[in-house]
């Protein structure tokens, strides 16, 4: 099993985890899909949402992941700078 599979496994964890209201623990799972597969704009999009749900207030790190997301998506570079004014 190679680390896309590992990531994927994660990914689904933390999506379960998010639905039960788990949030911390989702965190934990999406963080570590992030670190395996950075490449991955879901895994890096739904921790910040997941973040975001925690009340997190240090706002570096789901706007971190949420630009992560995007620079992994390929988005467009205009789009991409107005998403990184979401502060």
């Amino acid at each position: 099993m190679g680390p896309a599979p590992v990531a994927l496994d994660h990914f689904r964890r933390g999506e379960r985890l998010l639905r039960q209201g788990l949030r911390e623990p989702a965190i934990a799972a999406f963080s570590k899909a992030v670190e395996i597969a950075p490449e991955s704009a879901r895994a890096s999009f739904h921790l910040g949402l997941a973040m975001r749900a925690a009340g997190r207030r240090v706002l570096d790190a789901p706007v971190r992941s949420f630009a992560e997301a995007v620079g992994a998506a390929g988005a467009d570079s205009a789009w991409a700078e107005s998403c990184g004014n979401i502060r």
